[in-house]
């Protein structure tokens, strides 16, 4: 996983770092499994109707990891979930910790097959000690309301609050010696020492966490695709070849957003359509300054939203 961002300290993910099986992958399965399971809970945990706005991992936490006490963002992560999957060969607990209204501390067992519910853009959470043996495998949910106007007040005033009470100052790294004889090792990479080494890190503590390509955005562009019907929806997009690849379900009144590139196109299906095909619906395609696009174009001519 790269956590290689400036500011980001929540992790001591450059002394132990952590694997991440993405869900990204099927973003249809990983959506569909948020609305059609997780949301309902949510919803009847929080009396609100939701729009999901993340989910995330999985992640595989090692021995000697910790995850110091935080809050999430306060526009996309106001009901949140986070699921313990797996604790494989761990013989101590991982509790989460949450600080309530009053300034106490609360730690809660969070144990394999679980998931624990909290507001998490208010309430300060994390595992602020060392996760003693095993591993902690987990994955993270994020909603907020679908009727924006219920928090939009609070969202205004704590970006205020926000940036009246913060300081930013220049990075200075802790100073060191370099040694006065550096001892040179050539590595040999082969398929064989990087199957051994990628069985190590489920092990053991690693510190020394391979180098991975930095992801470029270079030419991204983040669009919101909304269901503004009253039936069910598949969001579909249309491969280079020219066919049909599924991206997410939607409900009526939910969004998604995509992060995509200039020039791809994207469709939207009724649900209950198996094996739709991509000529048979109008296409919206990709170009900058499109910020969202609304499902009833699917039925006439698209309707692009900020352009």
């Amino acid at each position: 996983e790269q956590w290689d961002i400036f500011g980001a300290t929540q992790m001591n993910f450059h002394e132990v770092g952590t694997d991440l099986v993405y869900l990204d992958l099927d973003p249809y399965k990983r959506d569909e499994l948020a609305n059609r399971y997780i949301r309902p809970i949510l919803e009847e945990w929080s009396g609100e109707k939701l729009k999901l706005n993340a989910f995330y991992g999985i992640r595989e936490y090692f021995p000697g990891a910790w995850l110091r006490n935080h809050v999430d963002r306060i526009d996309t992560h106001i009901i949140s979930a986070t699921l313990s999957v797996l604790k494989p060969n761990a013989t101590s607990t991982w509790p989460l910790e949450t600080v309530d209204w009053s300034g106490k501390r609360l730690r809660y067992e969070h144990k394999a097959g679980e998931m624990l519910l909290y507001e998490s853009s208010t309430r300060p959470h994390g595992r602020p000690y060392k996760l003693k043996d095993g591993m902690h495998v987990g994955c993270f949910v994020h909603f907020s309301p679908q009727d924006e106007s219920k928090f939009r007040r609070q969202l205004n005033d704590g970006r205020r609050m926000l940036s009246g009470n913060f300081t930013t100052v220049p990075y200075h790294s802790t100073p060191s010696d370099a040694p006065a004889n550096p001892r040179r090792v050539d590595v040999i990479v082969t398929p064989e020492n990087m199957a051994s080494k990628t069985k190590d890190r489920r092990a053991r503590a690693h510190s020394d966490p391979p180098k991975r390509k930095k992801r470029t955005t270079d030419g991204q562009i983040g669009v919101d695709f909304v269901n503004d019907l009253d039936i069910d929806l598949v969001l579909y997009w249309v491969s280079f070849e020219g066919a049909p690849m599924k991206n997410a379900f939607l409900d009526p009144g939910n969004s998604v957003r995509i992060q995509t590139y200039e020039s791809h196109k994207f469709f939207f299906a009724p649900a209950s359509e198996k094996e739709p095909k991509a000529k048979d619906y109008k296409h919206s395609v990709m170009k900058r300054g499109l910020s969202s696009v609304k499902a009833s174009s699917f039925l006439g001519d698209p309707v692009h939203d900020g352009l």
